[in-house]
């Protein structure tokens, strides 16, 4: 018999890209059972053409013994396992789980894939970050939980085991009670948690460059879903998007917005399928936010702002900061 599998298809909004997405995954998927995982954290969502809806509420993560623990910004955008649990809780009899981002395109036969993950037993398929670990964000605050050695790994399109999806929800419940008590000092981040405590558990870890192609595969920057047909001998293609989203997501992380006004800039060529009358808003938005943004970094940094982590710090560890913020090296 062939391995079982459940793929969750997750997004926090519905609207028809998602459903262009998720029928561009159905194309993919034999043997396996589709489920729409909904964010319904901030607000209830609307009704979903499909027959099999998981809708993922602060009540339901709660009930996992999960803590509602971010940086800033939504606690499954720093904790985007958190559904993968309520999902598993659910339906806890698959052999593998298949979980995709509604930004995610798959260009392979997902059966297949499957397949070849049972026959090598492996637990765990993700994709490490193409910089060193050392210059992720977040690897100071995660030294002390994992070493140096530590593994970074995006799980936007990720697949795991049954046994690794009930060791990640057991860790994610313990982890829980050393930070209200104060013995973990810092909530580690999706990207860390997940490919440690899989290695740490002694289960096996694979990466999706190994089945197939992921040239387009990373956080940033977006492919308009209109050039998919320009690359569609990717196998894995992260992150595709369309509309506002699009160039919210260009301007974002563009490292100059002034780049917009050179007429041969890749950012000003990417956004002129839009009016200006559209674009332009968008951008003045991006700079206040940058502006603001360098205002709270400058006041971190003289210790009249707490830092921007400070959130998944534990009660101890914020009050420590607090009480002698020009005593950090």
């Amino acid at each position: 018999m062939p391995p079982s599998y459940a793929v969750f298809f997750k997004t926090h909004f519905w609207d028809a890209f998602t459903s262009r997405q998720l029928d561009r995954l159905k194309a993919r998927v034999g043997n396996g059972t589709i489920f729409v995982g909904i964010d319904e954290t901030h607000e209830p969502a609307p009704e979903i053409e499909h027959d099999r809806v998981v809708r993922v509420t602060s009540a339901s993560i709660s009930k996992l013994g999960l803590l509602p623990i971010t940086t800033h910004g939504s606690i499954i955008w720093y904790n985007i396992d958190y559904p993968h649990y309520v999902a598993f809780s659910e339906n806890p009899f698959y052999d593998y789980y298949i979980t995709i981002e509604y930004d995610v395109v798959v260009n392979t036969a997902l059966d297949h894939l499957i397949a070849a993950l049972a026959e090598n037993r492996v637990d765990y398929l993700g994709f490490q970050i193409r910089k060193p670990p050392v210059e992720w964000p977040w690897y100071p605050m995660h030294l002390e939980i994992y070493g140096s050695d530590m593994l970074v790994f995006l799980s936007c399109f990720s697949i795991y085991s049954n046994r690794a999806l009930k060791v990640l929800l057991a860790r994610r419940q313990a982890m829980g009670k050393d930070f209200s008590c104060g013995t973990l000092n810092f909530w580690p981040n999706n990207e860390a948690f997940i490919p440690n405590e899989i290695r740490n558990a002694g289960m096996r870890i694979d990466t999706l460059g190994h089945h197939g192609a992921t040239d387009y595969y990373d956080w940033w920057p977006p492919l308009h879903e209109d050039e998919l047909s320009q690359v569609s001998e990717q196998s894995f293609i992260h992150p595709v998007l369309e509309g506002t989203r699009y160039i919210l997501s260009l301007a974002n992380h563009e490292p100059s917005i002034s780049n917009y006004f050179f007429r041969e800039s890749a950012i000003r060529r990417k956004l002129a399928r839009f009016s200006p009358s559209v674009v332009n808003p968008i951008l003045m938005a991006v700079v206040k936010g940058r502006l603001r943004g360098k205002l709270e970094r400058t006041l971190e940094q003289i210790g009249l702002r707490h830092k921007w982590y400070k959130n998944a710090q534990s009660s101890s560890s914020r009050s420590d900061q607090h009480r002698s913020p020009h005593n950090k090296a």
